[in-house]
Parts: structure tokens; C-alpha cells; sequence
């Protein structure tokens, strides 16, 4: 069927228009063409034509012909085919074709558009009328000219396409043609739409032979050059096929190792004549067979072509041809992937040739024997020999250039002496042998003739020549038929090789002389085969042709044929083949003439004939097909198609169930299916629901249906085929709820249930309490899914029940559901038992329970189920309870509908039991009990203490904000007492503290504690008691409370704590123990260890005064006390310095030589340390000294002592860095020794000199280098380990020696932490502290300190 888009309908009517415009003017009526003359609309082209002849249709046909000559004339005026063939070149092609090509297809294309025929051109009678015996008709033909421009782009598109497949240039034929794939109408005749066929066609076919090869060549496996001679034999072998194919189509990576891997070389004569024959040896390493190209050009004839394609076996064969120039080349190309050539060193004219007759000039020799004429004579034979080979070199190569093969010798000049005259022009002897040179006229024709008479018994010896473009074909699953092109006379046949993928080539067959085609009968499906082809003679082989591959496909299996309704049968199969193009589906009614129905797509296994009649049978075959051929045929299979049943006709019986009954038409059934489908639901499917048996009519749907409204239809069936669906029958059922459930609380009944219909109007209700019946007792509208009855009495079973409703229409009664209506339970309480648990008790009211839940809730919080129990359990015991909490519980019975109203509820609490209790001894000999609670409940405590008597008692109640009592009873001495404490409030009381114990015992005395070791101090005390087991030791600091330290044995009164803390104060406390008890603790004793300062160092400054300084990360105010001593002298005090002191300047009123000690110790509250080591400084060795130092990466301070009697004038301070040359930054007086220069850069290195002025004389010079450094970058964190801190940052600094890392805590001070080396980029901190932690980093060296690093803040 031919279809038309939009813009061919406005072509239409726009031509339609013209032509009414045309049919209004009077242009049908008489008169001449300028009378005639119309406005023919923009973009159309127009010609009158004029025809006479007897006959009227001739006179048409001659009028419509001169029509289309003329506007073929305005056409060819405006329409320029060498510009839409440049245009049509240029838009796939760059580089365009070469000048010769385009050429051919411009002629072509010329002559094309000349005979083109239009298939929209449209043709008017203008005028018709009858002159004497003739008849004169006046026509006019309109076309679009945009149609007209397309026309001639497609057939010049064809032209091109078609002249470019001649040349092979498959791609640029296929780019062209690629536009007009899609178009779904062409403005051309049929007969170019054949042509364009035929175009895609080839187009098709060669590219799928190319993409096979490159297929091939892009996946085999090439692992060595062996293996890699196969493939190079395909890419050669491309060369058939096509000029034009893209560089990337093969991935020359994978081959360029083995390409440069090979060796060839061609070696020749290095001299030649024109018309000579030569013979190239070409060797090479390729250890495979190999088809390579050789290519010639004009100076070198290689046959009719200017190339052909040779075998390489063995790694080596031959190239013949005749020179025919002066320039003669050789080329062997690998492909394009590498080329190699032979060209001789000189060429020397040919031989004369005028007309038919050849003249020659050669020498000839032979050795001189006593026979002088024999001698002479065998001279001539070799001369004339030689003169026989640049003729048979310069005649038989237009002849039968097969027959230059072959050996000649002395023989032959009999042969050809009779067409050959020659001369003796010159003879001689020299040296042994016999010269002659001679000159000879030769008959062209009569040499052909006697040259062709002469060989014939010499053929034997050459070879055949290679038979060339071998194809292939698969005619079946097994079969496989080869073609070829003989190119040889001298074959006595021709061998078929074949072979398969891992195994070596094997002879399958051969045929005679002249056969060009074989079938290979031994095939199997579904494997690849390779084949090659040879001619031999008694003389050998030729080379083999060019290989070939093609897959034989599997047949398909598994045909299924099925009729799906009267006038559509429905053919399926299994695709068993990987390479097939489509499958081709035919058909029979006789099994004797098949007819093609159809051709599928590649994996397409299914096609849907409508070309059937009812009451009819058809068999059908399918067969694989692709461009190599053809696969077998699947089974056979047939099917009859019954026709459809009449005057269906559904109902529902009493019992819910729908009848269908029909009227039965059909000879071929075997029965009938009947299908349901849901008309009320927009998704809803035709189903089968059943089956009748054959000439049976009738079939009941036993289905229990949903409610909606059902459409039925039935349609009959055989083993292959259905008929068409009889007329469809419509029923309306209205479905009843489900899944009622009834469940109880106390005396309400909810009911639910799940709502099945879409069409009721609501739903009504009825009870059944066993006395009354069934009874409604409401109804609800529609949707609604659920209803609340509230029953009369308590201890009874009631039953329930829900029908949807419309109208006076029921539905079925859902399924029933009961109840049975508990007493609620009574009298419950609560208490707390042992060891920490809460029971609760009730009363059992119910004699339908089949159990009791109780349920729990904490203070105001949601009510908890607890518990289940049995029947006619009245109590149950809570153990999942904790303390603190105050719970309130209630207890319902339960049954499978529900459960009974609530009990009343009741609260209780489990009070948290008093800690760290404490019994002590007070002054006359009474006991005082404190202890240490959290409870938040708590109303009060009840003391209990047991003495001498065994029995405890009540000793006292206190309120809940009190935690200590005072026992007022004396203890008895040598008596243990014991004391324990319990909470209580309304709702409960908690379990008893621990037991503490005290009795009468004399406490130690004179505790003391003394410094004995940096981490260790030392207690001491004396002992008051005589009856002591031992001592035991508390210990406590200012932000813990007191714990037990350790104990010692009786009578031992020290004992050493060697876990202390530096510039922590300990507190310590002792009692004596007692079996059972303890004594009073002895007075307290409190002990320090501090920590003396670091770094504790001196200096002497260049003002002659002396700087000392220190470090302390300690957390306590510490004071530092500052001593010194003149050596010889007594030790002085300087200074007492606050804790954040870190520096003192001693200002020595008057310098003298000697030594001067200096030495620091810290107090806190009552302690003190011992004194530091002593550090001293030395003014008897000062000299004079330069020095500078950088606090930071943009100065550097520079200080001086000048140790010198005389009196100077001042001081001037000279600088050079980068720039190579002094400057001077500084003139000074003579009471300066320090200037700081803050116009530095970091990381240069500077050197700096100090020149001392007397008298406008430079008197000393002091020099020193300082390189001021880069501060780290991009400081970052990460932690690691769960807690550390790990620092990375970036090292810009040359000079440095390493990195301090500091870091403070929220607003505090930075303290170091750690230095690292030089070139060190990262740090971690194993001891991080916790809050807001910024960290920050600055490079050092001996003397100078960069720029501190941006911070950064950890959290944690």
C-alpha cells in the first residue's frame, strides 16, 4: 500500500488549485497560445505542447511529448548537474574523487537526467479539435521545480552511487545514499527506483562481505607472525572490495608489531630493455601462506591490469611482466599497512617495431671447438635465441601473456627460424670463444603463429594461472556452493580445499578443466568453513585463490502453526542460527506448490498470515536466509480453521452460576472455549474459564464471581487452530463483603469487613443472640467497612452478619462471626516482693475469659500490655520493673473476640536503695550514720542497726532531704555495730543500703606525708591501738572525693603512694581495722610533688645585663623564686615571679669579669620544690660577636657586643641578600647594640655586617648570616584512632630544622606540644584534650622562627 505524508497532500492540492485556475481562464476553449497565456504560481515550472494525427490518442501522446521536450528544455536551462553532482560529492567527501573518476560520473550523470521521466508531471487538454482527416491537440504540463531539483539530486545520487560501486568506493556510495534511505516517497519513475534498489542492494551486500572481513580481521586472535598471515591476507584481499575504506575501520595498534616485524625484499635485473620480459624474486620471512598486491606502473605491464594478487608460500615466489617505459616500479603492498618496491638501475631502448614486422639486434657466443662452422653456427643459435625472447617479450603479451612463462632454449630456433631474417654484422674470437652479433626483420603474425605451434608441446612446464574472485553461497543447512573466475587455459583442473576454525585445510574435491563452480555436500549447520581454491597441470599449481568464509545456518526448529482466529494463523519456530538475516515463511495447500507469504527481520521467530479463510486447511515451512545463502527447511506443519460459533446467549441460574448457550456452525472443532471478561474495569483481560465438548453447546461457569458487570464470548478450537469469537453476552452479579471479623470491648461490638463491591448502595446488618433470631440492627452506607454495636448484656455469646444491598438486590450473606461479652475482673492490687519485683492480684468475674492481660503504663506515659495469663489466673508477678519509676497497672479478661472493660487501676514504685553508707565514731562514744541518695520519689529513710544482741532494729525515721542520723545509744567497746538504711514512700519502699560497720577502737595520730621521689609520696603515722588487724588508707584531691588507696598489716605505720601526678596536691587520711570494723580516721595529712620549670637557661644581653628564661605547661599558680651567686660568694634572692612569669633580666649595676650562677625553685600554697641545676654565664669570655635572629618569616632583630676600651662614635649596619651588593639599613650611635629589620622576605638568605665608627674610621666589622623562613600552609586535621588528632600541613621552607606544634584550649594560652624534624609535614597528637582545641605550627632553625600557620579548631 502506497501511504503519503503531509507535505505530498499540499503538492496535491496546490497542483489541483493551478489547474482550476487553469479550467476558470477559458484555457479549455479555442483560440491561440497568447490568448491563453495564465499566472502560473511561484516555484512552478510550465510548456504548451502541440500534436496532429488521425488518431486522437496518437495526437495526444505527440502533444504531451512535445509538452515534456519543451520544459525538459527550460529544466536543462535551469538546472546545472555538475554543480548537484560537486554538491552531492562534497557532502560525504573531503578529499573528493580523482579527476578521472569524476569525470565518468559526470558523463553518466548527464546522460542519466537527460532521459529522465517525471512522475508527478502533470499534463491539461488545452484544446482539442479535428482539421480535415487529422485530429490537433494542445496540451499543458506544470510541475513543481523544488520536485523537479530533487528528482535530479536522487538520479544523480544514483549515477554517482552506482560509477563509485564500479570502483569500489563502497563507503562513499553508501554516505551518498544514505539520505534517501528514509524518505518514504521518491518524485522518480519506477524504473529509477528500481535502479536505487538494486544500488541499496549492492551497497548492502558489500558491506556486509567487508564488515564480515573486518569482523575477522578485528577479533582474531593474532599472537605471532604465523597467525598473523591470515589476517594480512584478508586486509590485502579488502583491497577487492573496496578503495574508500575509513583508517579506523581496523585497529592497526593490535597489528603494527607484527607489520613492522616482517622482511621483504624484491630483487630483479639491474638492467633492462623496453619490451623486455623480467622475472622479480621476492623473499621474504613470513612463514605462512600470504596473498599480497602487486601494483605496476606505466613503464611495467604485469598482464591486462595494472595489478594482481600472488600467494607467498614458503616465504617466497616470483613477479613477471615486460617492461613497457622508461621508468618501470614494482610495488607489493601489504594492505596499505606497508608497501615494498623494485625498480632496475637502467633502461635501454627496445627493438625497432614498424607495422607487422620486428627488427631485433643480439649477440650471441659459444666456446670454439676444432668444428670452426659448428662453432659459428652455435653462436647464431644463441643470438637468434636471444632475439626470440625480446619478441615473444614484445608480442605475446597482447597475445597470450600466459605463454611467457615458458622455458626457452637452443630448440625453439628451429621452430621460429622461418619467421626470422637475419645478418651476421659482426663475429670475432677472443679468449676461447666465438662472437657474432647479428640483425633481424621478424614477421609479427607469422612468429604469434609459429611462437603458439612451438609452445604447445613446451606447456607442461608453466604452471596455471591463479584462479581469482571466489565466492560463496550456502544453499542449504548443508550444502554449500563455491564460484570462481578461471583465469587460466592450461589447467587440467581445479582442487577445493577447505577448513574450520583449529584445524589444517583438506582437499574436498576438485573438478576439470574450465568448471568455475562446486557444492560442497558435507557441510554441517552452524559452523564456520573457509575455503580456498587452486588450478594445477602436470607442471604444479598455481597459487591459491583469495579465502573465503561463510556459516551454514541450523535450520529452524520447533515450527509452531496456530490458527488464532478464522481469517489469522500464527507461525512460530526456534532460531538455531547466529547468523541468519531473516527467515523466509511459505506456504501450501497441497504440499506440492509453496508459496513465499513472508520474510522476517534477523531474530524475528513469529509472523501472522491473514491471507486464510475459514473452514479451510494450510501447511507452512520456514527457512533461515542471510547473503551467503540459505538454510533447510524447518519441519512441515498444518492447521484447519473452524469458524466461529452464533447467537451466544448468557444467564444465571438459582445458584449464582452462568449458563452460555450457541448455536453451532463448524465442521473442523473439536470442542469450544469460553472466555469472561470484566466490563466495569478498564484494565480487565478477556480469560478462559472452561471448556465444551464437540457439537455440545452449552457451558456452565461454576466460578464463583466477584460482583461486576461480566461480558462472556466462546469460540471453537482443534488441535492447530481457533476460530473467530462468537458475539459477546453480558450478565451483572453483585459480590458480598468478607472477612468479617467481630471483636468485643466491654459491651461494644466493632464489626469490619473488607468491602468487596463497587456497586452497592450500602450494607446492612443482623445479630443472632442465640434467643431472638437473626435480627437487623443497622445499616451503613456504601464504602463503609465498618460498624460498633453495643450489646445489652454481659456474659453472652452474640453472632453477627453483612449483606451488600441495592435497591431491592442483595448479595450473598458475608460468612458469620461471634462473640462472647466479658465481666470485667475486680478487686485489684499491687505490692512489692522479693528481690525486686511487683505482683499484682485480682478477681475473676468471667466465665468466658481465656485469659486476663495486664497492661501497665509509667506515670502518664501510654498504657503497655505486660502480660497474658490463662484462665482463671488471678495474679502475675512484674520482674521487668526498675527503680524510680512509678508504675500503674490495670487487668482485663480476654477471648478470641476481645476483652472485658478495664479493671480500676493500682500504682506502685520501686524507690532506689541508699548508697555509700557510712557508720563513723563520735565524741562519746556514739555513731553517726550518713548515706547518699537519688531517688526522686523518695518521702523518707528508716535506720536499722544490730549490735551485740544479733537482732536489727529501727533506730530512727528521717525526712527524704536528710542524709545523715545520729545514733544517741553508746556504742560497748570491743563490740562490732552494723547500720543500713532503706527508702520509702506512699507507693513502696526500696531495698536496704549495704551494711557499714564501726566499733570502739583507737584511731592512728601524727599523720604525715613527705616528698621522697618526683612520683612518689611517703606517709607516716603512729600507732594507738593494740588490737588492730591493720590500717587502711584513703586518699582524696581537691576535685575528688575520698577512696581507698590501700592497707598495711598491723603494726606497720607507713606507707608510700607511687601513683601521684606533678603539681597535684593529695590529701590522706588513715583508720585503724578491726574484725568486722574500723576505728576514727587520724587527722589529714596533705603532700605535692611540683614540677620545676624547663628550659631553665642564661644568657648575657648585648646592654652586658643577663636574661634568664624557662617554660611551664602546669595548670597551678605556682611562684618562682629566683637566686644568685658571684662565684666566691653566698647565694642572693633576685625575685619571687608570679606563675605566668616565664623570664627575668638581671640589671647588673656593674660588670665585672667572672662567672655569675643563677638557679630557680617553685612554691604553691605550702609546698616547695627543690632547687634547679644551676646555670651560669661567664663575662671573662665575652668577645665581640655579631648576632641576628628572625621571631618571625618578614624581620630579623640583629644584636652586637663590641668588647673594646676605646671610645667609639657609633655603629652602622650594612646588609646583603639576593641582590648581591651591601646596603646600608642603619646608622646608629654608639650606646645601640640591637636594630631590627623588618624589610626582609623569607627564604632568602641574608648576611648582615655591623661597622664600628671612631672618628669617621671604620675600626671593626662584625659579621652573620641568617636565612628568614617560610611558615607552613594548609594546616588540616583528621582524627584517628577514635580519639587522636593527626596534623598535616605543607613544608615551604629550605632552611628550616624542624616544627614546633602548638596548641591552646578555647581562650587559653598556647603551650608546645611537640617539635619535629626538618622536612616533616605531619604530626599526631596521642593525648588530645577535650573542648574547642585550636592547634597552629611555625617552622625553627638555630636562629630564626617563621610566621606562625593559619589555625585550626578541633571540636570534641
Amino acid at each position: 500500500m502506497k501511504t503519503y505524508g503531509i507535505g505530498n497532500v499540499i503538492q496535491v492540492l496546490v497542483l489541483f488549485l493551478v489547474l482550476f485556475a487553469l479550467s476558470g481562464c477559458d484555457f479549455l476553449g479555442g483560440g491561440d497560445e497568447s490568448s491563453n497565456q495564465i499566472q502560473i504560481p511561484a516555484g512552478y515550472m510550465y510548456a504548451y505542447g502541440e500534436g496532429t494525427d488521425k488518431s486522437e490518442l496518437s495526437a495526444q501522446d505527440k502533444a504531451q511529448n512535445d509538452a515534456l521536450r519543451r520544459i525538459s528544455e527550460q529544466i536543462s536551462v535551469k538546472i546545472d548537474v555538475q554543480t548537484i553532482l560537486k554538491d552531492v560529492l562534497e557532502s560525504v567527501s573531503k578529499d573528493g574523487v580523482s579527476s578521472q573518476l569524476y569525470s565518468t560520473l559526470l558523463e553518466r550523470t548527464v546522460k542519466t537526467t537527460s532521459e529522465l521521466q517525471f512522475r508527478d508531471l502533470d499534463y491539461k487538454l488545452v484544446e482539442k479539435k479535428k482539421q480535415g482527416e487529422e485530429y490537433y491537440v494542445k496540451v499543458i504540463a506544470i510541475v513543481e521545480e523544488a520536485l523537479v531539483k530533487q528528482s535530479y539530486e536522487v538520479v544523480v545520487a544514483v549515477a554517482a552511487a552506482e560509477a563509485l560501486l564500479e570502483n569500489n568506493m563502497v563507503y562513499t556510495a553508501r554516505a551518498i545514499m544514505n539520505k534517501y534511505r528514509a524518505m518514504e516517497r521518491l518524485n522518480v519513475t519506477s524504473d529509477v527506483m528500481n535502479r536505487i534498489s538494486k544500488v541499496f542492494a549492492s551497497i548492502d551486500s558489500r558491506m556486509g562481505e567487508i564488515e564480515k572481513k573486518l569482523s575477522y580481521i578485528n577479533t582474531v586472535n593474532v599472537n605471532n607472525l604465523s597467525s598473523f598471515c591470515s589476517v594480512l591476507s584478508e586486509i590485502v584481499m579488502l583491497d577487492s572490495l573496496v578503495v574508500d575504506l575509513p583508517s579506523s575501520a581496523i585497529n592497526l595498534e593490535k597489528l603494527r608489531p607484527f607489520v613492522d616485524s616482517i622482511a621483504l625484499g624484491l630483487s630483479g635485473p639491474e638492467s633492462v630493455e623496453v619490451d623486455e620480459f623480467v622475472t622479480i624474486s621476492l623473499n621474504s620471512n613470513l612463514p605462512a601462506p600470504v596473498v599480497l598486491k602487486v601494483i605496476a606502473n606505466d613503464s611495467f605491464r604485469l598482464g591486462d591490469e595494472k595489478s594482481k594478487y600472488i600467494t607467498v608460500q614458503d616465504g617466497k615466489t616470483i613477479i613477471t611482466g615486460v617492461v613497457s617505459g622508461y621508468s618501470p616500479k614494482v610495488e607489493v603492498s601489504l594492505g596499505g599497512l606497508k608497501s615494498f618496491y623494485w625498480a632496475p638501475g637502467k633502461v635501454y631502448p627496445r627493438g625497432e617495431y614498424s607495422g607487422n614486422e620486428l627488427k631485433f639486434v643480439a649477440e650471441g657466443s659459444a666456446s670454439v671447438s676444432t668444428d670452426r662452422v659448428e662453432t659459428r653456427n652455435r653462436a647464431i643459435y644463441k643470438a637468434l635465441l636471444e632475439v626470440i625472447k625480446k619478441a615473444s617479450a614484445r608480442v605475446m603479451v597482447d597475445v597470450d601473456s600466459e605463454l611467457m612463462g615458458v622455458e626457452l632454449d637452443e630448440s625453439i630456433v628451429d621452430y621460429l627460424k622461418g619467421a626470422i631474417n637475419y645478418v651476421v654484422t659482426k663475429e670475432y674470437e677472443n679468449n676461447g670463444f666465438y662472437y657474432v652479433t647479428i640483425s633481424t626483420h621478424i614477421d609479427r603474425d607469422k612468429f604469434v603463429e609459429l611462437y603458439k605451434s612451438a609452445t604447445t608441446k613446451l606447456l607442461k612446464t608453466i604452471p596455471p594461472r591463479m584462479p581469482t574472485r571466489l565466492t560463496v553461497e550456502a544453499l542449504s543447512s548443508s550444502e554449500i556452493r563455491l564460484t570462481w573466475q578461471d583465469n587460466s587455459n592450461l589447467e587440467d583442473g581445479v582442487r577445493i580445499e577447505r577448513k574450520v576454525e583449529g584445524s589444517n585445510w583438506i582437499r574436498i574435491g576438485s573438478v576439470g578443466p574450465n568448471v568455475t563452480q562446486y557444492v560442497d555436500a558435507s557441510v554441517e549447520p552452524d559452523v564456520l568453513y573457509r575455503y580456498r581454491v587452486k588450478a594445477y597441470n602436470s607442471a604444479g599449481d598455481s597459487s591459491y585463490s583469495e579465502e573465503v568464509f561463510v556459516s551454514t545456518m541450523s535450520p529452524p526448529r520447533g515450527l509452531k502453526v496456530v490458527g488464532v482466529s478464522s481469517n489469522e494463523v500464527k507461525i512460530s519456530w526456534a532460531d538455531n542460527s547466529n547468523s541468519e538475516k531473516g527467515f523466509i515463511v511459505e506456504k501450501s495447500i497441497d504440499n506440492n506448490e509453496w508459496t513465499k507469504v513472508a520474510d522476517t527481520d534477523v531474530n524475528v521467530t513469529e509472523y501472522v498470515d491473514k491471507d486464510v479463510v475459514a473452514e479451510k486447511g494450510y501447511l507452512y515451512r520456514v527457512r533461515a536466509y542471510n547473503k551467503e545463502g540459505y538454510s533447510s527447511y524447518s519441519e512441515t506443519i498444518g492447521v484447519s480453521i473452524p469458524s466461529g460459533p452464533k447467537d451466544l446467549i448468557a444467564d444465571v441460574d438459582t445458584e449464582g452460576r452462568v449458563v452460555l448457550s450457541w448455536k453451532d456452525v463448524s465442521r473442523f472443532e473439536s470442542g469450544f472455549r469460553a472466555e469472561r471478561k470484566v466490563l466495569n474495569q478498564l484494565s480487565s483481560k478477556w480469560e478462559e474459564v472452561g471448556s465444551a465438548k464437540v457439537n455440545e453447546p452449552v457451558f456452565v461457569d461454576e466460578n464463583k464471581l466477584s460482583e461486576g458487570i461480566y461480558a462472556y464470548r466462546v469460540r471453537a478450537y482443534n488441535e492447530t487452530a481457533f476460530s473467530d469469537y462468537s458475539n459477546e453476552a453480558t450478565v451483572v452479579v453483585l459480590q458480598s463483603p468478607s472477612n468479617l471479623r467481630a471483636r468485643v470491648s466491654g459491651k461494644v461490638v466493632r464489626l469490619t469487613w473488607k468491602d468487596n463491591s463497587n456497586l452497592e448502595e450500602g450494607l446492612k446488618i443482623e445479630r443472632n443472640d442465640g434467643v431472638s433470631g437473626w435480627v437487623e440492627i443497622g445499616r451503613v452506607k456504601y464504602d463503609t467497612t465498618e460498624f460498633s454495636d453495643v450489646v445489652p448484656d454481659s456474659e453472652r455469646g452474640y453472632s453477627y452478619r453483612v449483606a451488600a444491598f441495592n435497591g431491592n438486590f442483595t448479595s450473598q450473606y458475608s460468612q458469620e462471626d461471634s462473640v462472647f461479652v466479658m465481666s470485667a475482673p475486680g478487686d485489684v492490687s499491687v505490692q512489692l516482693v522479693l528481690p525486686a519485683d511487683i505482683r499484682i492480684d485480682w478477681t475473676d468475674n468471667s466465665k468466658f475469659e481465656s485469659g486476663y492481660v495486664v497492661e501497665r503504663k509509667v506515670q502518664d506515659g501510654p498504657w503497655v500490655e505486660a502480660c497474658r495469663t490463662a484462665a482463671n489466673e488471678n495474679k502475675y508477678v512484674d520482674a521487668k520493673v526498675s527503680q524510680e519509676v512509678l508504675y500503674v497497672y490495670r487487668v482485663a479478661a480476654f477471648n478470641n473476640g476481645g476483652n472485658s472493660d478495664y479493671s480500676e487501676e493500682a500504682s506502685i514504685s520501686i524507690l532506689e536503695q541508699p548508697f555509700d553508707v557510712r557508720a563513723e565514731l563520735l565524741d562519746g562514744n556514739k555513731a553517726k550514720v550518713s548515706w547518699k541518695s537519688n531517688s526522686l520519689l523518695v518521702e523518707g529513710f528508716k535506720v536499722e542497726r544490730k549490735g551485740p544482741n544479733g537482732y536489727w532494729e529501727r533506730i530512727g525515721n528521717v525526712k527524704s532531704d536528710v542524709r545523715s542520723f545520729v545514733d544517741d545509744e553508746p556504742l560497748e567497746a570491743d563490740s562490732p555495730y552494723y547500720y543500713r538504711v532503706k527508702a520509702y514512700s506512699k507507693f513502696g519502699e526500696s531495698r536496704y543500703s549495704t551494711e557499714s560497720v564501726i566499733g570502739l577502737m583507737d584511731a592512728p595520730r601524727d599523720l604525715v606525708c613527705q616528698v621522697i621521689h618526683p612520683s612518689q609520696l611517703k606517709l607516716l603515722w603512729k600507732d594507738s591501738s593494740d588490737v588492730e588487724l591493720g590500717f587502711e588508707i584513703e586518699r582524696r584531691t581537691q576535685n575528688s572525693e575520698w577512696s581507698v588507696l590501700g592497707k598495711t598489716d598491723a603494726n606497720k605505720t607507713e606507707f608510700t603512694d607511687s601513683g601521684i601526678q606533678p603539681d597535684e596536691v593529695y590529701y590522706y587520711r588513715v583508720r585503724v581495722l578491726g574484725n568486722g570494723y574500723a576505728s576514727k580516721f587520724s587527722n589529714e595529712a596533705s603532700g605535692c610533688v611540683l614540677k620545676l620549670p624547663d628550659g631553665f637557661s642564661a644568657q648575657i644581653l648585648p646592654s652586658l645585663q643577663v636574661k634568664l628564661s624557662w617554660m611551664d605547661d602546669s595548670k597551678i599558680s605556682k611562684v618562682y623564686l629566683i637566686e644568685r651567686k658571684i662565684e666566691g660568694q653566698d647565694w642572693i634572692k633576685l625575685a619571687e615571679l608570679k606563675s605566668d612569669s616565664r623570664e627575668f633580666v638581671d640589671y647588673i649595676a656593674n660588670v665585672e669579669n667572672g662567672k655569675f650562677y643563677y638557679r630557680v625553685k617553685v612554691r604553691y600554697d605550702i609546698f616547695e620544690s627543690e632547687y634547679s641545676k644551676e646555670v651560669s654565664v661567664d663575662f671573662g669570655t665575652l668577645v665581640s660577636t655579631l648576632k641576628v635572629f628572625a621571631e618571625d618569616s618578614m624581620s630579623v632583630k640583629v644584636e652586637w657586643f663590641w668588647i673594646d676600651g676605646r671610645q667609639i662614635d657609633g655603629f652602622r649596619v650594612e646588609r646583603k641578600g639576593s641582590e648581591d651588593f651591601w646596603i646600608r639599613v642603619a646608622n646608629l650611635a654608639g650606646t645601640n647594640r640591637e636594630f631590627v629589620d623588618e624589610d626582609v622576605a623569607p627564604e632568602v638568605e641574608y648576611v648582615y655586617r655591623v661597622r664600628i665608627l671612631k672618628d669617621s674610621s671604620v675600626i671593626g666589622t662584625l659579621e652573620a648570616t641568617i636565612a628568614p623562613l617560610a611558615a607552613p600552609s594548609s594546616l588540616r586535621y583528621e582524627v584517628v584512632d577514635g580519639q587522636k588528632v593527626r596534623l598535616t600541613w605543607e613544608d615551604n621552607s629550605s632552611y628550616e630544622d624542624g616544627y614546633e606544634i602548638e596548641r591552646r584550649v578555647g581562650s587559653g594560652m598556647w603551650q608546645r606540644v611537640a617539635t619535629v624534624g626538618e622536612n616533616v609535614t605531619e604530626f599526631v597528637d596521642g593525648n588530645p584534650l577535650s573542648g574547642e582545641v585550636y592547634y597552629r605550627v611555625r617552622a625553627f632553625s638555630a636562629v630564626a622562627f617563621s610566621n606562625y600557620s593559619s589555625e585550626i579548631l578541633v571540636k570534641k
